[in-house]
């Protein structure tokens, strides 16, 4: 559905992606990296819509300087935290005792966790 320069800036962009979430980082070839990505990014920008541009894409811009701050990037990944926070705030359903209703909902979803890992384990017990 792409014509070819689009691929091809497609794929430029995925292999800066995974050279920026490699599992470790040369500190020599940092420099490289931010030229690898800034080219991804500029061919991102002249081939696609600026609709389809995102805040996103200008932090990876950054990243290659964070990497050399502070190591590779699944060391200071942040996703999994915030995607529990999020699902904590979702369950404030009382503006005015937010922390009673999230810890009700936190210990419903335990019961419902404990229930089935025993189901399970009774089930495993008696099929056997």
């Amino acid at each position: 559905m792409l014509g070819d320069e689009q691929h091809e800036t497609v794929v430029c962009f995925m292999d800066a992606i995974a050279a920026l979430c490699a599992p470790s980082q040369d500190t020599a070839k940092i420099d490289k990296l931010q030229e690898q990505v800034d080219v991804a990014l500029a061919r991102m920008e002249r081939d696609f819509p600026l609709s389809l541009q995102v805040i996103t894409n200008h932090i990876l811009h950054h990243l290659p300087e964070g990497i050399k701050k502070f190591g590779p990037v699944h060391g200071t990944w942040m996703f999994a935290y915030e995607r529990f926070n999020s699902w904590l705030c979702r369950r404030a359903m009382s503006r005015t005792h937010p922390e009673a209703t999230i810890l009700r909902t936190y210990q419903v979803l335990f019961i419902l966790k404990f229930t089935i890992q025993v189901q399970y384990e009774i089930k495993m017990h008696f099929f056997q």
